[in-house]
Protein backbone atom coordinates (compact mmCIF):
# COMPACT_ATOMS: atom_id res chain seq x y z
CA UNK A 1 0.00 0.00 0.00
CA UNK A 2 2.77 2.60 1.19
CA UNK A 3 4.56 1.44 -2.67
CA UNK A 4 1.22 2.69 -4.50
CA UNK A 5 0.94 5.22 -2.35
CA UNK A 6 4.54 6.80 -3.22
CA UNK A 7 4.24 6.06 -7.12
CA UNK A 8 0.92 8.33 -6.98
CA UNK A 9 2.69 10.88 -5.04
CA UNK A 10 5.69 10.49 -7.93
CA UNK A 11 3.16 10.68 -10.70
CA UNK A 12 1.50 13.35 -8.84
CA UNK A 13 4.85 15.37 -8.54
CA UNK A 14 6.29 14.96 -12.26
CA UNK A 15 2.73 15.66 -13.86
CA UNK A 16 2.74 19.52 -11.80
CA UNK A 17 6.53 19.23 -12.77
CA UNK A 18 5.56 18.89 -16.80
CA UNK A 19 2.59 21.26 -15.86
CA UNK A 20 5.01 24.05 -14.43
CA UNK A 21 7.30 23.86 -17.59
CA UNK A 22 4.60 24.36 -20.03
CA UNK A 23 3.49 27.35 -22.05
CA UNK A 24 0.45 27.96 -21.03
CA UNK A 25 -2.51 29.25 -22.97
CA UNK A 26 -2.38 32.21 -25.70
CA UNK A 27 -4.82 33.70 -23.24
CA UNK A 28 -2.12 33.47 -20.26
CA UNK A 29 0.25 34.53 -22.34
CA UNK A 30 -1.63 37.73 -22.79
CA UNK A 31 -2.37 38.10 -19.14
CA UNK A 32 0.85 37.89 -17.99
CA UNK A 33 2.45 40.74 -20.62
CA UNK A 34 -0.50 42.84 -19.69
CA UNK A 35 0.43 42.51 -16.16
CA UNK A 36 3.75 43.09 -16.85
CA UNK A 37 3.66 46.50 -18.55
CA UNK A 38 1.15 47.41 -15.77
CA UNK A 39 3.87 46.81 -13.42
CA UNK A 40 6.82 47.59 -15.38
CA UNK A 41 8.03 44.09 -15.37
CA UNK A 42 10.15 43.96 -18.16
CA UNK A 43 12.22 40.03 -17.50
CA UNK A 44 8.33 39.47 -17.45
CA UNK A 45 7.75 41.16 -20.27
CA UNK A 46 10.42 40.02 -22.48
CA UNK A 47 9.43 36.02 -21.41
CA UNK A 48 5.80 36.21 -23.19
CA UNK A 49 7.02 38.87 -26.41
CA UNK A 50 7.68 37.97 -29.91
CA UNK A 51 10.38 39.68 -31.33
CA UNK A 52 11.35 43.59 -29.87
CA UNK A 53 9.18 45.64 -29.16
CA UNK A 54 9.40 49.69 -28.53
CA UNK A 55 7.41 49.32 -25.55
CA UNK A 56 10.53 48.72 -23.07
CA UNK A 57 13.54 49.72 -25.68
CA UNK A 58 16.79 50.82 -24.10
CA UNK A 59 15.08 50.21 -20.29
CA UNK A 60 18.40 48.87 -19.38
CA UNK A 61 19.92 52.78 -19.77
CA UNK A 62 16.96 54.63 -18.32
CA UNK A 63 16.59 56.91 -15.53
CA UNK A 64 14.44 57.04 -12.88
CA UNK A 65 12.53 59.73 -15.03
CA UNK A 66 11.83 57.48 -17.81
CA UNK A 67 10.83 54.37 -15.36
CA UNK A 68 8.12 57.17 -13.11
CA UNK A 69 6.76 58.24 -16.49
CA UNK A 70 6.01 53.72 -17.20
CA UNK A 71 4.78 53.79 -13.91
CA UNK A 72 2.79 56.67 -14.43
CA UNK A 73 1.17 55.92 -18.07
CA UNK A 74 0.06 52.15 -16.98
CA UNK A 75 -1.00 52.58 -13.30
CA UNK A 76 -4.42 52.36 -14.27
CA UNK A 77 -4.26 49.41 -17.04
CA UNK A 78 -6.87 47.12 -16.23
CA UNK A 79 -8.03 44.41 -19.36
CA UNK A 80 -10.14 41.52 -19.40
CA UNK A 81 -9.68 38.60 -21.88
CA UNK A 82 -12.37 37.69 -24.46
CA UNK A 83 -12.37 35.23 -26.66
CA UNK A 84 -9.16 32.74 -28.02
CA UNK A 85 -8.36 31.77 -30.97
CA UNK A 86 -5.89 28.98 -32.14
CA UNK A 87 -5.35 27.87 -35.43
CA UNK A 88 -2.11 26.03 -35.15
CA UNK A 89 1.06 27.76 -34.55
CA UNK A 90 -0.69 31.18 -34.21
CA UNK A 91 -3.17 32.20 -32.21
CA UNK A 92 -5.82 35.61 -31.53
CA UNK A 93 -7.10 36.79 -28.25
CA UNK A 94 -9.68 39.64 -28.31
CA UNK A 95 -8.95 41.72 -25.34
CA UNK A 96 -11.08 44.75 -23.71
CA UNK A 97 -8.11 46.82 -22.38
CA UNK A 98 -8.93 50.40 -20.49
CA UNK A 99 -6.54 52.92 -19.07
CA UNK A 100 -6.24 56.15 -18.34
CA UNK A 101 -6.59 58.97 -21.63
CA UNK A 102 -2.92 59.57 -21.80
CA UNK A 103 -3.04 62.37 -24.67
CA UNK A 104 -5.09 64.25 -21.93
CA UNK A 105 -2.77 63.87 -19.40
CA UNK A 106 -0.01 64.64 -21.44
CA UNK A 107 -1.73 68.10 -22.41
CA UNK A 108 -2.84 68.80 -19.05
CA UNK A 109 0.67 68.83 -18.08
CA UNK A 110 1.67 70.98 -21.07
CA UNK A 111 -0.63 73.53 -20.15
CA UNK A 112 0.98 73.38 -16.90
CA UNK A 113 4.35 73.84 -17.87
CA UNK A 114 3.35 76.76 -20.01
CA UNK A 115 1.65 78.33 -16.91
CA UNK A 116 3.93 78.15 -15.04
CA UNK A 117 6.77 79.02 -17.34
CA UNK A 118 5.06 82.65 -18.18
CA UNK A 119 4.64 83.28 -14.76
CA UNK A 120 8.29 83.38 -14.21
CA UNK A 121 8.08 79.83 -12.25
CA UNK A 122 10.44 78.90 -14.49
CA UNK A 123 12.50 79.32 -17.35
CA UNK A 124 12.72 77.66 -20.90
CA UNK A 125 15.88 76.23 -20.76
CA UNK A 126 15.57 74.71 -17.60
CA UNK A 127 14.57 71.39 -18.36
CA UNK A 128 15.29 69.30 -14.86
CA UNK A 129 12.41 71.19 -13.96
CA UNK A 130 10.36 71.37 -17.00
CA UNK A 131 10.89 67.30 -16.78
CA UNK A 132 9.84 67.39 -12.91
CA UNK A 133 6.78 69.28 -13.28
CA UNK A 134 6.08 67.06 -16.14
CA UNK A 135 6.07 64.57 -14.39
CA UNK A 136 4.41 65.58 -11.49
CA UNK A 137 1.30 67.18 -13.34
CA UNK A 138 1.02 63.68 -14.95
CA UNK A 139 1.33 61.83 -12.03
CA UNK A 140 -1.53 64.13 -10.07
CA UNK A 141 -3.55 63.52 -13.08
CA UNK A 142 -3.33 59.74 -13.01
CA UNK A 143 -4.10 59.74 -9.60
CA UNK A 144 -6.98 62.30 -9.67
CA UNK A 145 -9.45 60.23 -11.16
CA UNK A 146 -10.55 62.67 -13.10
CA UNK A 147 -9.23 61.98 -16.73
CA UNK A 148 -12.26 59.73 -17.97
CA UNK A 149 -10.87 56.05 -19.37
CA UNK A 150 -10.64 54.92 -22.77
CA UNK A 151 -11.60 51.06 -23.38
CA UNK A 152 -10.48 49.60 -26.52
CA UNK A 153 -11.67 46.00 -27.51
CA UNK A 154 -8.18 44.43 -29.64
CA UNK A 155 -7.23 41.66 -31.46
CA UNK A 156 -3.67 40.27 -30.13
CA UNK A 157 -1.99 38.10 -32.10
CA UNK A 158 0.27 35.50 -30.80
CA UNK A 159 2.89 32.64 -32.20
CA UNK A 160 4.15 29.85 -30.81
CA UNK A 161 7.81 29.53 -29.97
CA UNK A 162 8.87 26.18 -28.67
CA UNK A 163 5.89 25.30 -26.27
CA UNK A 164 4.98 29.35 -25.08
CA UNK A 165 2.57 31.62 -26.79
CA UNK A 166 4.46 34.77 -27.42
CA UNK A 167 2.52 38.37 -28.23
CA UNK A 168 3.40 40.26 -31.14
CA UNK A 169 3.19 43.86 -29.99
CA UNK A 170 1.45 45.75 -33.12
CA UNK A 171 0.50 49.21 -33.26
CA UNK A 172 -3.32 48.19 -32.52
CA UNK A 173 -1.62 47.05 -29.11
CA UNK A 174 0.12 49.88 -27.96
CA UNK A 175 -2.65 52.37 -28.76
CA UNK A 176 -4.91 50.24 -26.48
CA UNK A 177 -2.59 50.52 -23.83
CA UNK A 178 -1.65 54.36 -24.19
CA UNK A 179 -5.42 55.03 -23.40
CA UNK A 180 -6.63 54.62 -27.28
CA UNK A 181 -4.58 57.94 -28.03
CA UNK A 182 -0.66 56.61 -29.46
CA UNK A 183 -1.38 58.71 -32.52
CA UNK A 184 -2.37 61.85 -30.62
CA UNK A 185 0.59 60.93 -28.02
CA UNK A 186 3.04 60.39 -30.70
CA UNK A 187 1.79 63.40 -33.02
CA UNK A 188 2.52 65.71 -29.68
CA UNK A 189 5.55 64.42 -29.07
CA UNK A 190 7.05 65.24 -32.15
Amino acid sequence: MKKIGMLCTAILAALLLFAGCSGGTPAQSVEKTLEAVKTSDVKTFNQYVSGDSSLFADSDTWGTGEWDLMHIMYQNLSYKVLETNVDGGTATVSAEITNTDFSKIIMNAMDEIVSATMAGEMGEADETAIAQKMLDSMKRAADSGEVEPVTETVNITLVKEGSYWKVKIDDNLLNALGGGNLDNVTNMMR
